[in-house]
């Protein structure tokens, strides 16, 4: 006989809930973003109460405004990869610079919405958030939990080497498509559906408009992956399908890339007097990783002079490395996590690979010779050699090329065909991060889990915002640098000169001297008088224009009139009409005492004022004009007279009226 009979439910038994469906809202991620848009605007203090009024950024910041407008004006003509604005007459290939393409496009919509300096802190702001929402994406595929991944997605996106990136290098900082294209790589693997293989190209391909040196760092990822692949035998890298969606992704990045990367093939390895100088000195230290950041406003001050520390070896054969590129903090919340992580799943293949990658990109940060506690064993004339007595020893040996020391993988990849053009091992960094976001997301995972058994989801839910807190706080930079838009009145009355000759730009940079923000800002101000100037800024700077300030006596004794010979006015005349100078523009506030701190990057010491003035009324006769920032001197054509009325800043909405 069957049993029919059936249990009577028990009076504490409750039905199981009904599941609710999601948000749309939550569905789209607009909730992360959200939250990743509110800490980027906090973290970005003074930009929230500045945003209208200045540029976040640093002197070089200029750079950049100046290559977007400069984008803008080009565009539609075609010949946005090459200009002779700067180091005229030749000009130079604009693969030099290693800018943001993309950042450029949405300068467009950006800057006819709201203007600048508006529009263009927007945008800046905007990548920074969409690199915490990269990286949750990302770590989304390793993990389930929302909370998790948001907090991974910090690791990542608000990472030290991003947050110092902010306002220095925002091509560097527009980082959030290389999780995608890492994440959309792996469903490839996993799947094999052509639609994860167009989206991975697409990815690269907005990697690629983004930063060369980002692209750079995404293709090391995959091969790195397919070493990691060989080294486990992993099978689902041989099947077929999963090559043909590589080769797919490959046309797909490649035929984007065309317009901007055929330039780079044919004159990005041009070699220029700014290739590779930080190969020995922009690197991290072995101790580097767990070093906090120089910039925090808490301890920024007491951290910085270790820093120099770790420097000190540079000193006698390369330049002393600014704290920037030797900067290789991950950040303690962040090691502690993926140690948690990689502990809770040390036995799955994942975990195994992310270690590995997080590993791999921390050894190529480290440079091509190892660095350990500011020692560096390279070269025969390193001041580390000549303490411990074993200079003289080596060179009556014959080891006297910089050779000696333990070289690590770098040293290789700064060699081959392509790669030589990544000049900051340290900036490597970036790949540690990537795999260290998803290992941190596995263990806030496992620890929002036991939290909320034990002590309930309202204790998980302040376990997560403290974490959310401690990610970006350990790499805060808050305060912000920002730079003033404001130019001299007169520049604006130089655009209307219908000869459209050049500007000579005094005082032009010493020999040697970095020089970055005067020069930059030099390009900045050309967005108000709209000429070509002979002076100009980028990664790797021709070496035609170092040549030209050296031969030609005219610039050579505006540069240094105190080591000049005597000039003839008519041979300086014959010059300013030979170079097509149509005036010379002496900035006063270009001269700086010697003993400023900002001396070496943005002027020249103000010893050189009075010889320079002297030297350039002798040739040119009195200033057709001048105020409290420049003097202007007419050179192959005459002044134009002064507007009436101040004009606005250059590239502001009331300009563009």
């Amino acid at each position: 006989m069957l049993n029919t009979h059936q249990p009577k439910r028990s009076a504490v038994q409750k039905a199981a809930p009904i599941a609710r469906p999601t948000a749309w809202w939550r569905r789209c991620h607009l909730d992360a973003l959200a939250g990743y848009l509110m800490i980027a605007t906090l973290c970005s203090y003074p930009l929230p109460v500045a945003a209208r009024s200045a540029y976040i950024g640093a002197g070089d910041s200029y750079q950049y405004v100046w290559f977007y407008w400069l984008f803008r004006r080009d565009w539609f003509r075609g010949a946005f990869n090459q200009t002779e604005m700067v180091f005229h007459p030749l000009g130079v290939d604009l693969v030099r610079i290693d800018m943001s393409y993309l950042n450029a496009l949405l300068s467009f919509p950006a800057h006819a919405i709201f203007g600048d300096p508006l529009g263009y802190n927007l945008i800046q702001l905007g990548n920074w958030a969409l690199c915490g929402l990269g990286g949750y994406f990302f770590c989304r595929y390793f993990v389930a939990d929302r909370r998790a991944a948001f907090v991974g997605g910090l690791v990542y996106g608000f990472s030290p080497f991003l947050a110092s990136r902010f306002c220095v290098h925002p091509n560097l900082a527009a980082a959030q498509f290389m999780p995608l294209a890492a994440l959309f790589v792996l469903r490839l693997r996993d799947e094999g559906r052509t639609r994860h293989a167009l989206a991975a190209g697409l990815a690269l391909a907005l990697t690629g408009i983004s930063s060369w040196y980002l692209l750079l760092t995404t293709m090391l990822w995959f091969a790195l992956q397919l070493l990691h692949g060989a080294l486990t035998r992993d099978r689902r890298l041989l099947a077929a399908r999963v090559w043909r969606g590589a080769a797919l992704a490959g046309v797909l990045m490649a035929g984007l890339l065309s317009p901007f990367l055929l330039p780079w093939i044919t004159n990005g390895q041009v070699g220029g007097s700014g290739a590779q100088p930080g190969i020995n000195a922009s690197v991290g230290d072995l101790f580097g990783a767990v070093i906090p950041g120089p910039f925090h406003p808490l301890w920024g001050d007491a951290i910085r002079p270790l820093y120099h520390f770790l420097s000190r070896y540079h000193e006698g054969y390369v330049t002393r490395p600014s704290p920037l590129e030797q900067l290789t903090f991950v950040g303690y919340t962040a090691l502690i996590l993926a140690w948690i992580g990689f502990r809770r799943r040390r036995r799955d293949p994942n975990a195994r690979f992310l270690r590995f990658m997080a590993c791999a990109f921390w050894v190529l940060s480290l440079g091509a010779f190892l660095h350990v506690a500011g020692f560096v064993f390279v070269g025969t004339e390193g001041a580390l050699l000549r303490e411990i007595g074993l200079d003289g020893v080596l060179r009556r040996l014959g080891y006297d090329a910089p050779v000696l020391g333990i070289p690590l993988p770098y040293w290789v990849l700064g060699r081959l065909p392509g790669l030589s053009v990544a000049r900051a091992p340290s900036r490597m960094i970036l790949g540690t991060m990537l795999a260290l976001a998803p290992l941190a997301a596995i263990g806030c995972a496992g620890l929002l889990a036991r939290i909320e058994r034990s002590r309930g989801r309202g204790a998980a839910r302040i376990c997560t915002l403290g974490l959310a807190f401690l990610v970006p706080f350990e790499s805060l930079i808050a305060p912000y640098e920002k730079i003033d838009p404001s130019t001299s009145r007169y520049l604006h009355s130089l655009a209307r000169d219908p000869s459209g000759a050049a500007l000579l730009n005094l005082p032009i940079a010493p020999e040697g001297a970095p020089a970055s923000s005067m020069l930059a800002r030099y390009m900045y101000e050309q967005i108000a008088h709209q000429r070509p100037i002979l002076s100009g800024y980028v990664c790797r700077n021709p070496e035609y224009a170092q040549r030209l300030f050296k031969r030609e006596p005219l610039l050579a004794a505006l540069r240094d009139p105190a080591a000049a010979p005597p000039l003839d006015p008519d041979r300086a005349r014959a010059a300013l009409d030979r170079l097509e100078i149509g005036a010379l523009v002496l900035h006063r506030d270009r001269y700086l005492p010697p003993g400023d701190p900002n001396l070496a990057y943005q002027g020249v010491s103000q010893e050189l004022y009075r010889p320079t003035l002297d030297l350039v009324e002798e040739l040119l006769g009195p200033a057709c004009y001048q105020d409290e920032q420049i003097m202007v001197f007419a050179g192959a054509s005459p002044c134009p007279p002064a507007d009436p009325v101040r004009s606005p800043r250059p590239d502001s909405r009331e300009t563009r009226r």
